[in-house]
């Protein structure tokens, strides 16, 4: 019977008009779904989910159902723009704990950093670094991004993450020098044993503090700002 009255409400319509009927059906049918998981319930549940689909338009006339979709529709870009609104001033308070914590992680000072290869029975990685801690705060573990390259090339031989859990913390106004032993079968085993000309760059990007904890918040970052910037586009805000 449902299928019929379908087809009796479809019959007069031209192809166009049918187009909108059936995609006002589809933004009814589909008006609770919000996730994937949603999705998962209706294919568990096809008989019941038909069933209230069913109940939901029964008694409408084609008017009916294309103003039902139009509710719908404006009500759901009601709560996306909401929802964009509420993620937008998430970014831009990340934004803002990101620049405390940049001040935070550049008064932790990588003074030197080298990068050599041990021979021995093998040969293994060493990253040689001089810290400084110029933070209020005493850091167990430091995190850092380091990019091994040849100045010249546009292409640099490492680009990694790695930390260190630092032997009894570091004090505010405390340095210390470190001999690394990254992985030998990682990225940093792998770059160049010939080449006498790499030059390491390390950059702070996390540091936790005496109970273990991160002193920062996370970076706000490319993605970060590419997303803030769609969001604005959308809701149409400076």
């Amino acid at each position: 019977a449902f299928q019929e009255s379908i087809r009796d409400m479809k019959e007069p319509m031209d192809a166009k008009e049918q187009e909108e009927f059936e995609a006002a059906l589809m933004a009814i049918a589909f008006a609770d779904v919000k996730d994937l998981s949603d999705i998962m319930a209706i294919g568990r549940d096809t008989e019941a989910y038909m069933a209230k689909m069913t109940d939901t338009l029964d008694g409408m006339t084609a008017a009916d159902v294309l103003a039902e979709a139009k509710r719908i529709g404006t009500a759901r870009e009601v709560e996306e723009r909401k929802q964009m609104a509420v993620e937008l001033a998430e970014l831009e308070e990340k934004k803002r704990a990101s620049t405390d914590a940049e001040t935070v992680l550049s008064a932790f000072a990588v003074e030197r950093s080298r990068f050599s290869f041990l021979h021995g029975y093998i040969v293994e990685p060493q990253i040689e670094l001089t810290v400084k801690n110029g933070t209020d705060a005493a850091v167990s573990r430091a995190y850092f991004h380091g990019t091994l390259a040849t100045p010249g090339r546009s292409v640099p031989w490492v680009d990694e993450d790695f930390n260190y859990e630092i032997p009894g913390g570091l004090e505010p106004g405390e340095s210390a020098t470190w001999r690394l032993a990254p992985n030998m079968f990682g990225p940093w085993g792998e770059a160049p044993k010939d080449r006498t000309d790499m030059v390491l760059t390390v950059k702070v990007v996390g540091l936790d503090g005496a109970d273990r904890e991160p002193l920062t918040g996370p970076v706000f970052g490319a993605a970060d700002a590419e997303r803030m910037a769609t969001l604005k586009q959308e809701l149409g805000v400076e």
